[in-house]
């Protein structure tokens, strides 16, 4: 899969953020499993990864996931990494997907009002992002 400099191919995804992040616990591995294809599992385990590590969905571009995340996510379930291109397919997926995992995981979405700071993502700014999820953005102080 050939990258653009842009992508986030580009940031470091050390090993041990991805077990933090993108590891399956007992609650997100029973939701994985209830999808019946493989490319709907992977696609759900990245989404559910990708929230927890950044604190938002890749709802609109999957282009901006690390293709190390999405290797990881499929060696979890032993599915092929050209399944996370077949997921893209269907856009209705990635936004019932996240529905989904914002629901299993408790997660209400972050209001701008209620930041007192600016909030920059290394991905896009057409991201959602959603309150009590650990982040890996970029904090910007507004006074700064």
């Amino acid at each position: 899969m050939t990258r653009s400099p842009a992508t986030a191919d580009s940031l470091p995804l050390p090993p041990g953020e991805l077990e933090q992040f993108f590891r399956l616990d007992v609650r997100a591995l029973a939701a994985a499993r209830s999808k019946r294809a493989p490319t709907n599992r992977l696609g759900w385990v990245v989404q559910w990864g990708c929230v927890r590590m950044l604190g938002v969905f890749p709802t609109e571009d999957l282009s901006v996931v690390p293709e190390t995340a999405v290797r990881f996510a499929a060696g979890q379930f032993g599915v092929g990494v050209g399944e996370f291109a077949v997921y893209g397919a269907r856009r209705q997926n990635w936004y019932e997907h996240a529905w989904e995992i914002r629901d299993v995981c408790g997660y209400r979405e972050f209001s701008a009002a209620e930041a007192p700071f600016d909030v920059t993502c290394p991905f896009t700014s057409s991201y959602r992002f959603f309150r009590d999820s650990l982040s890996w953005c970029a904090v910007v102080d507004q006074a700064g």
